[in-house]
């Protein structure tokens, strides 16, 4: 993209009208999702998506999900994805152990000789990459006509917290976006002011 494009393209459009959790965001439903004032130090900014982190639940999930930490994420792989996971391995033995869409998918999970073992851990990645995906689909569903923009907290020490948009914000930093339309309650301001 050349730098032209790159500069009119650098901020996601957004429907300021949108509903999302607390309705339509303004600086009333911001200042009452996050309990403070609604006063002069909520505004709108675009907010730079490098000085945001995203901390999205369904990764999380999904790496305990691979590290085996909750007997109910075993025993759903086991009921959900064990026999597909089994049909998988099967089908790459057939294929002589080469199969070009397997192998693109399923790379690390794919064994010769394989075993219970082997196809509850592809079961388990199966289930894992099933949960990563919810998020993307949940927004993607809710938010047919436009994204809102997203909530963000200014820290004292000029950092950004993420109130609301996790998923949006995951979303324009894959795209290449480099700012995401926010509401800002600059935290920062409000109590320097009052010093």
């Amino acid at each position: 993209m050349n730098w032209y494009k790159r500069a009119i393209n650098n901020v996601p459009n957004v429907d300021w009208s949108q509903s999302d959790n607390m309705g339509v965001w303004d600086s009333s439903t911001v200042a009452k999702f996050l309990s403070v004032p609604n006063d002069e130090y909520i505004y709108e900014l675009n907010v730079p998506l490098s000085q945001l982190a995203p901390s999205l639940v369904e990764e999380t999930e999904g790496q305990s999900i691979r590290e085996k930490e909750n007997d109910e994420n075993e025993e759903e792989a086991r009921e959900l994805f064990y026999e597909d996971a089994e049909a998988i391995l099967e089908r790459y033995k057939e294929s002589k152990f080469y199969d070009g869409d397997l192998d693109e998918k399923w790379g690390g999970w794919l064994v010769n000789n394989y075993d219970d073992d082997d196809i509850m851990d592809l079961a388990r990645e199966m289930l894992a990459r099933e949960r990563e995906s919810w998020g993307r689909e949940e927004m993607a569903s809710a938010f047919g006509s436009g994204y809102p923009p997203i909530v963000v907290t200014k820290k004292q020490d000029n950092s950004f917290v993420i109130n609301d948009g996790n998923h949006r914000v995951r979303m324009w930093m894959e795209q290449g976006y480099d700012m995401a339309p926010s509401w800002v309650n600059d935290e920062k301001a409000r109590n320097n002011r009052s010093v």
